[in-house]
Formats: structure tokens, sequence, C-alpha cells
């Protein structure tokens, strides 16, 4: 169903693609299980697809790239990466690559580039594939206007973060994420409660600084990890028999 009955899956490939703030800022090696991608190039398009670390099972995230939209496809350094660099600017980038399979993809889709700009602009809008039907979509759709999935909302998960950190990590699916944060918010709070009991002012507005710093910085790369793609909230059949019962209330 991801693709069309006239598409030609040509290369296929896995790749990590992450922003360097997950490792420095907070998820460190957990940014490797939670951003592996396998890459399908076709005759039309990059399928870029979220799976788990060993490539055996879908993840969150679905995204394509149209040939039409991109500029420019290119191997890192070591060969070990792949960048895409888009007509109305911007890239991804995928690194932890074989250089066997880099190559094959670079060759695949190289002969593919056009110079023409028409049709960029709108590409470029629809990277998002939804989950639950894969029309492609633009980011920051609350629900899939063809099947009525309802996604997951970055400002809901980030503000879970900042009440719990780690709280709006497990609402997004990142369960063993959320778990370490959860233990690191009781690691937090049991130093907030031991100032706490110490009393006095200088110990009251240390605990309060140390909350909201661990909190709101939680918050921030929930809402980071958010932003990436559509996360589905519910199934298209979910929704369908909540307005139902909406209906059948009223």
């Amino acid at each position: 169903r991801l693709l069309a009955k006239d598409e030609q899956v040509l290369s296929i490939a896995g790749g990590t693609a992450y922003h360097p703030i997950e490792i420095f800022f907070g998820n460190g090696i957990f940014t490797m299980l939670y951003n592996r991608y396998a890459l399908a190039a076709t005759d039309r398009r990059l399928v870029m697809v979220n799976t788990n670390h060993r490539m055996t099972r879908m993840g969150h995230y679905l995204f394509q790239m149209p040939y039409a939209n991109l500029r420019k496809i290119s191997r890192g350094l070591f060969r070990t990466s792949l960048s895409l660099k888009r007509k109305t600017g911007g890239r991804r980038v995928f690194t932890s690559m074989k250089r066997a399979f880099s190559a094959q993809l670079q060759e695949v889709i190289n002969p593919r580039l056009t110079t023409e700009e028409s049709g960029a602009s709108e590409t470029a809008a629809n990277e998002n594939l939804c989950p639950a039907c894969f029309k492609p979509l633009a980011p920051g759709t609350d629900a899939c206007p063809a099947c009525h999935a309802a996604f997951k909302r970055v400002g809901k998960a980030a503000l879970r973060s900042l009440l719990l950190p780690g709280w709006g990590d497990w609402y997004l699916g990142h369960r063993v994420l959320g778990a370490m944060e959860l233990l690191g918010s009781l690691f937090v709070w049991s130093i907030v409660l031991n100032l706490l009991l110490q009393g006095g002012a200088e110990a009251i507005t240390v605990a309060a600084f140390l909350l909201v710093c661990y909190n709101g910085f939680d918050a921030l790369l929930t809402r980071h990890m958010a932003r990436k793609g559509l996360m589905l909230e519910s199934r298209p059949r979910e929704v369908a028999n909540r307005n139902r019962l909406a209906v059948e209330t009223a």
C-alpha cells in the first residue's frame, strides 16, 4: 500500500537521520535507536520509512522526496552518508550507511534529477506521508483529510514533558527513552525535596531553578522529537467509531 501499483523499487538502503542536539543535549545513544530509516529509491521518488534499529519493524515517521524536488545528491567524506539537497532549500542527511548502498542510491537517483523548478515548492511541502493511508501531507497537519486519521500534537507532547519529564516521550511512543527520563526525573526530585527540607530562601531558589531547567529542557527536546513527522494518535476506524458515538449521544 505504501507504493503505487505501477511504482518500481530500484534500490534499498539503511541510514540514520538525526540532529546533533539530540546526542549532545539529551538522547545520547537513544538517538541511534529512534532515528533509523529504510530508504527505498523507486522510479519516481525516494521513500524514507522510520524503523527500529535492526530495520525489522516500522517506526513512527514516513517521508517521501520526489526527484522533481531534488537539486543534488552527494555522499560524505567517508562515503558513509548521503546528503539530499532540495531545490527549495534545506537538506536531509542520512549517516551510518554502508558505502556500497550509498553509492548505489546515488547511481540510481542522479540520472533522474531534473533542472526544472516547477512543482518543487508543492512537493517540498508534502514530504510527510500519512502513517495510515500513506497520502502526502503538509507538516503540522492534525488529521489526514483522506482517511481522517488523527495525529499526535506537538503542544500536547511538550506540555506533558513540562509537567513530568518522560511523560511526553512516552506519549510519542518512545517507551525506553521515556522510562529513562522518568528515572532521571525521580533523581532530580530527590535533590529538590532534599533542598526543600533544608529550608531557607537560597535552597528553595536552587530547587526551583533545578526543577524548571530540567523540566523545561526536556519539554524542548520532546517538542523537537514531536515535530519530526506525523505520528498516529488514532486510526481511521477509531476516529469513525468515536464520531459515530458522539452523534448517537447527541
